[in-house]
């Protein structure tokens, strides 16, 4: 079922698909519809996973694996990707939210600064 997960050390939110045991093992889930899995699905999975773990407030990752089931249109129409790489995703995930920040803050900065100015000329 779906869980609501948030990060009070990255400051971000989001809500994973699915969370289950296969096997003894902690695995988070993400169902996906279209035509394929990307790489970057795996950046999103690490963030479900690291705002998880933060959660729970454990010593080790509790989650071991990490996977995307894809469902198409058709009836064979189906795929499971496995993301292993839990540090290079999350790594990956926070530079990708640090330039994202710092595009979304410049911008706000340089349109106060335009402002400002277009005020000074107006007086």
């Amino acid at each position: 079922s779906e869980l609501p997960v948030a990060s009070l050390r990255h400051w971000f939110v989001g809500t994973m698909d699915l969370l289950c045991e296969v096997n003894g093992k902690q695995v988070i889930a993400d169902l996906k519809t279209g035509k394929a899995v990307y790489e970057e699905m795996g950046m999103q999975l690490a963030a479900y996973n690291c705002a998880y773990w933060e959660m729970t407030e454990e010593q080790e990752n509790p989650i071991k694996q990490r996977i995307i089931i894809r469902i198409g249109n058709e009836a064979k129409d189906f795929e499971i990707r496995y993301f292993p790489y839990y540090e290079d995703d999350i790594r990956t995930f926070l530079a990708c939210k640090q330039i994202y920040e710092w595009k979304k803050f410049s911008k706000k900065k340089y349109m106060e600064e335009q402002k400002n100015e277009l005020e000074k000329r107006n007086k």
